[in-house]
């Protein structure tokens, strides 16, 4: 069984909670594949924070880039965040650009 892949943007309080919460029930069906910052010392942070859970997680500072294998995207940014990020993510060329219906 193929684990559903998450990708979590923004590492902060909020963000590496979720993270740490999904890597400490250890269910084989949920796993945390990247987490992306825009900081360096954010993402060293949240290392820190999650100790030995944070081995099997990929770590980013280019949010296209960690979305790429990704089920699921957290948007954890401060709230007046979200809009760019979702902007970047799901209105440009990308993986997660909305597919037309077909009928």
């Amino acid at each position: 069984m193929d684990s559903h892949k998450i990708c979590i943007i923004g590492p902060g309080r909020l963000g590496t909670t979720i993270s740490a919460k999904i890597a400490e029930k250890k269910d084989p069906a949920f796993m945390i594949k990247a987490i992306s910052a825009r900081k360096q010392s954010t993402i060293d942070k949240a290392k820190a924070f999650l100790k030995e859970k944070s081995s099997k997680i990929d770590f980013y500072t280019d949010n296209k880039k960690a979305v790429e294998g990704t089920d699921t995207v957290l948007i954890c940014t401060p709230d007046d965040k979200i809009a760019e990020v979702d902007k970047e993510l799901f209105t440009k060329k990308n993986l997660f650009k909305k597919q037309k219906k077909k009928n």
